[in-house]
C-alpha cells in the first residue's frame, strides 16, 4: 500500500501520523508545496507582532518524518493529478504513484480586486513566508491597512496595531465579523477597535491597490505603506482540473473523508463540510481542531479502520486587546429563521452575551467579554439537546456544568 498526502499542515500531518500508528511498514509521503516542517498557521498573527519567533512556530522538527518513516517531499508543487493512472505529477516533472491520496491542501486567500504591478506594499498571510515578509516591512512602516473585517483581517490588524502602526481595517459588510456576530455584538467590538485608535470603515468597495495605498469604489484613497489583503479564503483545489473528483465550495467527501473516487480522499480546510446541525447544506469551516479531526479519521480509514466524521459547526475563540470572543453554531445574522433569543448586555463593560434556539434545541451562541460558560454552552449546542428544563438559567452566574445532568436526554441515559 502506498499512501500519499499532499498537504503538511493540521489534516495533512494528523492523517499520517494516524496512518502510522495503523500501518508501520506501508511507504507514506507527504507532499508540500513549502519548504518548512509542519508549523501552527494560528500563531502567525503573533508572528507578525513579535510575541513568538519563526522556531515556535514549528510544531514538528526535521527528524519528526525521519522517526516515523514518512517521505517528507518539501519546497515542491502538485501540478497535477492523474486519477486514471494512481499517479500525480510535481512541477519537477517527477512522477509519484499512490494506491491512497490525501488531498489536505486547503485555502489561499482570496485577491478579487485589481493590484497594480508596482505595489510592492500589498500582502497576503497564507505561508510562513507571507507573515516573515509582512512583518520585515511592518517594523519599517508607519501606516497599513487591511482589506476584511472578520476574523483574519482583525487578527492582522491587531498585531500590526501593536508595533506601533495607524492601522485602518476595510470590512465590506455592515459589522465586524458577519460570520460570527450580529449587529450588537459587532458594534461593540467596532467601538473597542476604535477605542485602541483603529480606523474602522464598514460597508465600504475596493476597487484596487497601488503604490501609494488603497483605492475605493468611490472615488476615495487610503494612503498606506503596507496593505493586507485579508478578505476570506477560497480551498486550494485548481490541481483538479480535468478530474472527476467532486468539487463545490470545496471538495465534496463522504463521512469516511473520501471522495467520489474510492481512493482519494481528501481532509482539512479544502473540504466542504456537512452541518451537524442539521441545516443540510454544505458550507466552509476552516478552523484548525476540525482539521486535526479529519486528518485523523480520513487517516484511519485509508489504513482500514473505518471511523466517522459526523460534521461540523462553525466555532471560534479569540481575544482582542484584552477582550475575549466566543462565537459557535449559528448566528444567522440578517435572516428570520431563529427568533428565540436569551441575551444579557452590559454596555459599560462590553459584556454581551446571546444564546439562540429553535424551540428548546440550542444553535448558536455569541459570548463577548464574558466567556466562563462558553465550554457548557458550545457542547449543549453541539449535542442538541433538550434544554427546556434549564434554558432560563443559562446565563446564570450559578450555572454549571452539573445542571446540564438535568435535561431530559441526561435523565433518560441514567435509566439502564
Amino acid at each position: 500500500m502506498r499512501y500519499v498526502i499532499i498537504g503538511n499542515s493540521a489534516a495533512g500531518v494528523s492523517a499520517a501520523e494516524t496512518i502510522r500508528d495503523i500501518d508501520r511498514t506501508s511507504p507514506v509521503s507527504i507532499i508540500s508545496d513549502e519548504p518548512h516542517t509542519f508549523y501552527s498557521k494560528s500563531l502567525l498573527p503573533d508572528l507578525i507582532s513579535g510575541k513568538v519567533s519563526k522556531e515556535k512556530t514549528l510544531l514538528r522538527n526535521e527528524t519528526f518524518y525521519k522517526d516515523l518513516g514518512i517521505k517528507a517531499i518539501l519546497g515542491e508543487k502538485v501540478e497535477r493529478i492523474s486519477p486514471d493512472k494512481n499517479s500525480l505529477t510535481l512541477c519537477s516533472g517527477k512522477e509519484i504513484g499512490y494506491d491512497k491520496l490525501l488531498i489536505a491542501t486547503g485555502v489561499s486567500p482570496k485577491v478579487m480586486i485589481d493590484i497594480d504591478k508596482k505595489a510592492d506594499n500589498f500582502y497576503t498571510v497564507r505561508t510562513l513566508e507571507d507573515t516573515i515578509a509582512l512583518r520585515e516591512a511592518a517594523i519599517k512602516a508607519k501606516r497599513a491597512t487591511v482589506i476584511g473585517a472578520g476574523l483574519i483581517g482583525l487578527k492582522i490588524a491587531t498585531a500590526l496595531h501593536s508595533l506601533g502602526l495607524d492601522i485602518t481595517v476595510l470590512g465590506k459588510y455592515e459589522i465586524l465579523l458577519p460570520r460570527v456576530m450580529d449587529t450588537t455584538a459587532g458594534e461593540i467590538l467596532k467601538d473597542l477597535f476604535e477605542d485602541h485608535g483603529v480606523k474602522v470603515f464598514t460597508e465600504v468597495k475596493v476597487s484596487g491597490v497601488n503604490a501609494d495605498g488603497v483605492q475605493l469604489s468611490d472615488d476615495r484613497s487610503i494612503a498606506s505603506d503596507i496593505v493586507v489583503m485579508a478578505a476570506g479564503v477560497k480551498p486550494n483545489i485548481d490541481l483538479l482540473e480535468g478530474t472527476e473528483v467532486s468539487v463545490n465550495q470545496g471538495i465534496i467527501t463522504d463521512s469516511h473523508m473520501r471522495t467520489n473516487l474510492d481512493n482519494i480522499y481528501a481532509a482539512g480546510d479544502v473540504v466542504e463540510d456537512k452541518d451537524m446541525l442539521g441545516e443540510g447544506k454544505g458550507f466552509l469551516n476552516p478552523i484548525w481542531p476540525k482539521a486535526v479531526l479529519q486528518g485523523r479519521i480520513a487517516g484511519a480509514n485509508m489504513a482500514g479502520r473505518k471511523r466517522d466524521f459526523a460534521g461540523s459547526m462553525m466555532m471560534n475563540s479569540v481575544e482582542f486587546f484584552n477582550t475575549p470572543l466566543i462565537s459557535a453554531g449559528i448566528i444567522q445574522h440578517g435572516q428570520d429563521l431563529y427568533q428565540d433569543e436569551v441575551v444579557t448586555f452590559n454596555k459599560k463593560d462590553r459584556i454581551y452575551q446571546k444564546l439562540i434556539f429553535e424551540k428548546d434545541r440550542l444553535k448558536g451562541a455569541v459570548m463577548l467579554g464574558k466567556i466562563d460558560k462558553a465550554g457548557v454552552i458550545t457542547n449543549l449546542i453541539r449535542e442538541q439537546r433538550d434544554t427546556s428544563s434549564i434554558r432560563g438559567r443559562l446565563l446564570s452566574e450559578n450555572f454549571g456544568y452539573g445542571d446540564t445532568l438535568k435535561t431530559k436526554e441526561a435523565q433518560c441515559s441514567w435509566i439502564i
